[in-house]
C-alpha cells in the first residue's frame, strides 16, 4: 500500500479535528483510500493545549508546505491572504492540496485550478449550500 504524508496548515478547530481524525482512525480512513495516510507536520503560529504530539508541530506553515517529504498539505487556515500564499506554493511545488477556504477559491480559484493544471497537482475542496455539505 502506497503512503501518504500529510501536513496540515491552520490549527483552528476544524485543524484539530482533522488532525486528531488523522491520528485516531488512521487506519481505516487508509483502508478506504487504499493508502497509508500519515500526519506528518502540522502548523499554526502558537500550539494550543492539544492531545496532538508536540513533535508533529511547526510554527512555521512554510516547514509544512515546502517539505519534500509530504505528499498533499491540508489547509483549514482562515486568513483569506495566507491560505492563497499557502495554496499558491504548495502547488508551485507540484503538490495536491485540501482547503477549507471557500472564500479564496471564489477570489482566486480560477488562477489556482489553473496553477494546479500546470502542475499536475489537484485542488480539493468542499462547499457549503445553506447548511448542506456538498
Amino acid at each position: 500500500m502506497k503512503t501518504l504524508n500529510i501536513g496540515l496548515v491552520g490549527l483552528n478547530s476544524l485543524g484539530y479535528e482533522v488532525a486528531n481524525n488523522l491520528i485516531q482512525n488512521g487506519k481505516a480512513l487508509s483502508e478506504q483510500a487504499n493508502a497509508n495516510l500519515v500526519l506528518k507536520k502540522t502548523s499554526d503560529l502558537v500550539l494550543k493545549e492539544t492531545e496532538l504530539d508536540s513533535a508533529l508541530f511547526t510554527s512555521d506553515p512554510l516547514q509544512v508546505v515546502n517539505d519534500p517529504t509530504i505528499d498533499i498539505v491540508v489547509d483549514t487556515t482562515d486568513d483569506l491572504q495566507a491560505a492563497e500564499g499557502f495554496v499558491t506554493q504548495v502547488l508551485n511545488n507540484k503538490k495536491s492540496v485540501v482547503t477549507s477556504n471557500s472564500k479564496m477559491l471564489a477570489k482566486s480559484g480560477n488562477r489556482l485550478f489553473k496553477l494546479a493544471k500546470q502542475n499536475k497537482a489537484n485542488i480539493y475542496f468542499s462547499g457549503k449550500i445553506g447548511r448542506a455539505h456538498v
